[in-house]
């Protein structure tokens, strides 16, 4: 068998790049000569390329074969990365790390006996690979996410000012968020998260750790928004009955209020007839957004509630325009704490509660009732409840 006896000098050596992702290739291109210096023609041979690490001799990353026949002029052409793997993913190479050095092997008769040729450090153009990745901008890639880990300002378009991290410079266009709608806003947000909110009061809303807040526009700062204020004047009266359920509730208007009506159903009928004290809805002169709820209850008579407990509840009602029949609108209620239970509660013992970070629409026209009712739990379910309410509630 002839002894190869190429030098590193014999080589012709050209790398390049190709810069579709996938697949990584290297260009390599060599004459390969005998040992007496002549350069193999028309012939078959094997090659095995193996990347190190950190030195000529350094952990293995990558080895792969190929076999393919010089030209007239014992020119090979080749793209490393492209031949049968042996060991390591070529496009998994972490370019950016440590020296990298590549040992040409061969045997020029077309077989698997290979012989080292030529062990060199890669230099340079190969590094271009990692532009992937930019190792000046360190971005790392996990999943479906990409991470950018420089510690400097961004800026695009421009030089980032020194007080931003990042700075986008435009005469033409702007920066557009995620616009999302109300139901698919994200369940467990980040304090500072900034969406656009396409429905149910449309509008930029940030999160501030408890809530979410509409930023206001200028139709928000030159409208007024209005606190409704609700009292019970004389005391109002609240039942449970089997169940726990609520019986009975009590409307609570602007300092007066009806007892005695049934919250058995779904909903609550406003037709009444001449002479009854029935109608304690306001109806909405313009729309707006509930942003918050608060309630208070302060007991009138002494009351025993052994081994049981008796919740407070405010819930607002509505009714479409032209409409007597009232439906609980959701998320607009008030629990009151904390629930009523002892041995012997005194009068004036009092429970109270507040629903803050609400976005809930209110259409002009419609009419709204404030309704008070109880729950209960425990070992005597059927209770009756007498106390003055108020109740609050904030509109933007």
């Amino acid at each position: 068998m002839k002894k190869i006896t190429l030098l590193v000098a014999a080589f012709i050596l050209f790398i390049g790049v190709t810069f579709s992702q996938t697949p990584q290739l290297v260009n390599y291109q060599a004459v390969v000569r005998n040992a007496a210096g002549n350069p193999v023609t028309n012939q078959t041979v094997s090659l095995r390329f193996t990347i190190h690490d950190g030195t000529s001799t350094g952990t293995v990353l990558y080895q792969e074969t190929q076999s393919l026949s010089t030209n007239a002029l014992g020119l090979v052409n080749i793209q490393i990365g492209g031949g049968t793997p042996v060991t390591g993913t070529f496009n998994t190479i972490n370019w950016g790390t440590n020296n990298k050095y590549l040992q040409v092997e061969a045997d020029i008769t077309g077989g698997t006996t290979y012989q080292s040729l030529a062990n060199v450090q890669l230099v340079s153009v190969p590094y271009a690979l990692n532009a992937l990745t930019s190792n000046d901008n360190r971005w790392s890639i996990t999943g479906s996410n990409i991470v950018n880990n420089n510690t400097g300002n961004v800026g695009i378009g421009g030089t980032p000012n020194t007080s931003a991290k990042l700075d986008v410079s435009s005469t033409n266009t702007g920066i557009l968020i995620p616009r999302i709608t109300f139901t698919n806003r994200p369940a467990t947000p980040a304090t500072g998260l900034l969406i656009y909110q396409t429905d149910n009061t449309s509008g930029f809303y940030y999160y501030n750790g408890t809530a979410w807040v509409r930023v206001a526009n200028s139709t928000d700062i030159s409208s007024t928004g209005a606190i409704l204020p609700f009292a019970s004047g004389l005391p109002v009266v609240v039942t449970t009955v089997a169940g726990g359920l609520a019986g009975t509730g009590s409307l609570v208007g602007f300092g007066s209020s009806a007892t005695g009506v049934s919250l058995l159903g779904t909903t609550i009928d406003l037709t009444g007839a001449g002479g009854t004290l029935l109608n304690f809805a306001f109806v909405a002169p313009r729309s707006g957004t509930i942003s918050s709820m608060t309630a208070h209850f302060s007991l009138t008579a002494a009351v025993s509630l052994l081994g049981t407990s008796v919740n407070i509840n405010a819930q607002l009602y509505s009714a479409p325009s032209g409409s007597n029949t009232f439906s609980p609108v959701p998320g607009a209620v008030v629990t009151l704490a904390p629930g009523l239970s002892g041995v012997s509660l005194a009068i004036g013992t009092t429970a109270t509660g507040i629903t803050t970070g609400l976005s809930i629409p209110v259409v002009a026209g419609n009419r709204y009732l404030l309704v008070f009712s109880s729950t209960a739990s425990g070992l005597n379910l059927v209770n009756t409840i007498a106390g003055y309410a108020s109740a609050g509630i904030n509109i933007n």
